[in-house]
């Protein structure tokens, strides 16, 4: 009995298991051919993420911090002022700590201009005026309305294309030309004018004590550039509105331009012509032009875009044609050129003050990049490194007055360099990247995807070291 018994038992469980698979087997089948309805899941708004740890290197560097902007979000300008790195783009205007990447305000509106004055923000909307806030708070402070507006059309206002600060005014750039000075503390419109004849006006840019010059661009069967020279008073014409024309640098009251163009000229292309003009009087002189080396050009047979490149330093006029650089003395009163170096591989580059950028031939026939300095006609390097193609070095004076970004095309490098140049402290980067702003040893970058969906700003600490890296 009880063998059987057990059979039994062991029989009643197969029956058992037999009828949970079926039971099983049957609500699959039955999901098959009735598919549950699920709602679909609204749309989550964007969290706007920090990260306050660093994060996982990238190449060769780890960013210190990165701040997460939303989908397709465009940064248009970064401004750092008193340890607040302040953003302005198509999710207008956030403010955060350079120190931690922590978000202190954000206030909205699509912000394409603006600039910090102190510890004020002023800023352009897009119905053609400006706003000032408080660097701190966001706290709104003062606004002036319809300052760029049409004259065809009065009653339509346009956003601000251009604005900058000389002393305590406020010049703001608009569309056909015109230019308005405010006062910084309340807004008021101290002096307007039409500048340049121009679909817009693209920088401003103080010269010597009180002068401004101011380029615009006009788009019709051809792209020109246009610049003037006005006073930063009352806007005053001291030069008038020159095409193609760009401006060297200044020695005191004199200002050293370039007529750079070129085509469609009488007389064929002339690469390097100068003139200077008095900012006091706007007296022009005639202009000069920079006699090449005749063992290389012959007279009146430049070839067509010859690379030169002419730059002001220490009141000294240099210019690059490669391989030779020539020093001419005082840019007031333009002595014969002596030349200096003759083993250049690309234009010089001028940074700031005495500081440029170079490509060069040593004695080994190696192309090297270099930093240097030019003191009493002498190259003095501050850093280099061997060439590993690296495309143009590029910098931003008002965002980014102390970093280069170089960008590389070397698997053994992995990445774009930023270069502090004053001191050769230096990292590699993503080349996806970009140099946005800096201040002292910080540097602010906007890392991008190759969709352009997903965009970051990615904060580097670029620290000292004793020697330049090598690829």
């Amino acid at each position: 009995m009880k063998p059987f018994r057990t059979s039994s038992v062991s029989g009643a469980c197969r029956c058992y298991l037999i009828v949970i698979l079926v039971a099983l087997l049957g609500t699959a089948c039955t999901s098959r051919q009735s598919p549950t309805h699920v709602p679909p899941r609204s749309p989550q708004p964007t969290r706007v993420i920090v990260t306050l740890q660093p994060t996982p290197p990238v190449h060769a560097a780890a960013p210190r911090w990165r701040y997460r902007l939303a989908p397709h979000e465009h940064v248009a300008a970064i401004r750092i002022a008193h340890g607040i790195a302040v953003v302005g783009g198509s999710g207008g205007l956030v403010a955060l700590s350079v120190r931690t990447g922590r978000r202190l305000w954000r206030r909205p509106g699509a912000t394409k201009v603006f600039a910090t004055v102190g510890r004020v923000i002023v800023a352009g909307t897009p119905g053609g005026g400006i706003l000032a806030r408080r660097l701190t708070s966001g706290t709104a402070l003062w606004r002036s309305r319809r300052i760029c507006v049409f004259p065809q059309a009065s009653s339509r206002g346009f956003a601000p294309t251009a604005i900058d600060v000389a002393d305590d005014r406020i010049i703001v750039g608009c569309v056909a030309g015109r230019v308005a000075l405010l006062d910084e503390r309340t807004g008021a419109v101290d002096a307007e004018r039409t500048v340049l004849l121009v679909d817009s006006i693209s920088g401003i840019q103080r010269l010597g004590p009180c002068a401004l010059s101011v380029r615009g661009l006009s788009d019709g069967a051809m792209l020109v550039e246009r610049l003037a020279i006005v006073d930063c008073r009352q806007l005053r014409p001291i030069m008038t509105s020159q095409d193609d024309t760009s401006v060297i640098g200044v020695v005191g009251d004199i200002a050293i331009l370039d007529d750079a163009c070129c085509l469609l000229r009488p007389g064929g292309y002339q690469p390097v012509m100068v003139f200077r003009v008095d900012l006091r009087t706007g007296d022009q002189s005639t202009s000069v032009d920079l006699h090449r080396d005749p063992r290389l050009f012959s007279a009146g047979q430049s070839p067509h875009g010859q690379e030169a490149s002419s730059a002001i330093a220490r009141s000294s006029l240099y210019m690059s044609v490669p391989p030779m650089l020539y020093d001419y003395g005082d840019a007031r009163d333009l002595t014969a050129p002596v030349r200096i170096a003759g083993n250049l591989v690309d234009p010089l580059q001028h940074i700031e003050g005495a500081v440029f950028t170079a490509r060069v031939r040593d004695a080994s026939g190696a192309i090297m990049d270099e930093v240097l300095e030019l003191k009493h006609g002498q190259p003095r390097i501050l850093w280099h490194m061997p060439d590993h193609g690296v495309s143009p070095f590029e910098y931003f004076p008002r965002a980014a007055p102390n970093m280069l970004l170089m960008g590389t095309y070397s698997s053994r490098i992995g990445g774009d360099i930023l270069l502090r140049f004053r001191t050769g402290a230096h990292l590699t980067v993503d080349p996806a990247c970009r140099l946005e702003a800096s201040r002292g040893r910080i540097a602010l970058t906007v890392c991008t995807s190759l969709d352009s969906y997903a965009n970051d700003i990615a904060a580097y600490w670029v620290r000292a070291r004793p020697r330049p890296v090598e690829p």
